[in-house]
């Protein structure tokens, strides 16, 4: 029933000037009474010309209420990311294009700050960026590596089963009990989670999967040979972390660094698997 009015919105995000004052009050008013469902319906049938102009739109509205992610390349807005704040980081925005942009979830998103690219493991406020401003960002596709033969990969494979042999139930029982544990043990236990593809917006979602019962059993059977390129992405940010480094995690808690290895261990094992099924 609502249809008549959305295909009216889309026609006029799909006019070849998409600056506000160009749509009208107008248009943008039928944009903002526009539910997500309606615009992702129509979104996905429209030309490039045009999902660019109703990028361009809505960003137009969240003006001011959120952060805009715009492409370097297009020009056009992308994403507005409306909860950014002081504390705001890379992988906040990442995942704020992830879900507005699903394809960039298997390509490199660098973003840019004025041109100059952000510094991955510092927040928007210790940047000085206006939370309620803009950001650019650009696209490479990601990597595993090169081919390798079955005897490189075998020797590979033979150093990483160290990562398997920490595991133990003693060191979860400890890390899962950590009322606010150090921000080291947050992105181990946040990079476990990418893996095991679990929520990780808080402490209390990785709390929870530390408490599921099966959660121990779930490392120690992971499907190491199945891990999806869009994962392995994601996962490079938490294992240049500096707060993913083994000498920091051992120093604040030496329960997680077994955490930690499993994730590289499990790193290891997937990328490797890949490089050596490559044709």
């Amino acid at each position: 029933e609502q249809l008549p009015r959305f295909i009216e919105i889309v026609r006029t995000c799909a006019a070849p000037s998409h600056c506000e004052e160009t749509m009208g009050s107008g248009a943008l008013g039928k944009l903002s009474e526009a539910s997500g469902e309606e615009v992702s319906a129509v979104y996905k049938d429209l030309p490039p010309e045009a999902q660019a102009n109703l990028k361009e739109a809505l960003a137009a509205l969240h003006k001011g209420n959120g952060l805009s992610i715009r492409s370097m390349i297009s020009g056009s807005v992308a994403a507005v990311f409306e909860a950014a704040s002081a504390e705001t980081t890379y992988m906040d925005l990442v995942n704020a294009l992830y879900a507005q942009v699903p394809e960039t979830k298997s390509q490199v998103v660098k973003i840019f700050i004025s041109a100059e690219p952000m510094d991955q493991y510092k927040t928007l406020g210790e940047q000085g960026v206006d939370a309620k401003g803009e950001v650019q960002y650009t696209v490479e596709e990601f990597s595993v590596g090169t081919k390798l033969t079955q005897e490189e990969a075998f020797a590979i494979f033979k150093g990483a089963r160290d990562g398997l042999n920490s595991l133990s139930k003693a060191a979860v029982d400890e890390t899962k009990s950590l009322k606010n544990p150090p921000q080291a043990v947050k992105t181990v236990v946040a990079a476990v989670a990418v893996l095991l593809q679990k929520p990780r917006g808080s402490w209390d979602d990785l709390r929870k999967m530390l408490t599921d019962q099966e959660f121990l059993p779930s490392l120690l059977s992971f499907e190491k040979d199945n891990v999806s390129t869009e994962t392995l992405n994601e996962l490079q940010w938490y294992l240049a972390h500096p707060d993913f480094q083994q000498e920091r995690v051992k120093r604040v808690s030496a329960a997680c660094v077994c955490l930690r290895d499993w994730v590289d261990c499990m790193h290891t094992f997937a990328t490797t698997f890949q490089r050596l099924h490559m044709p």
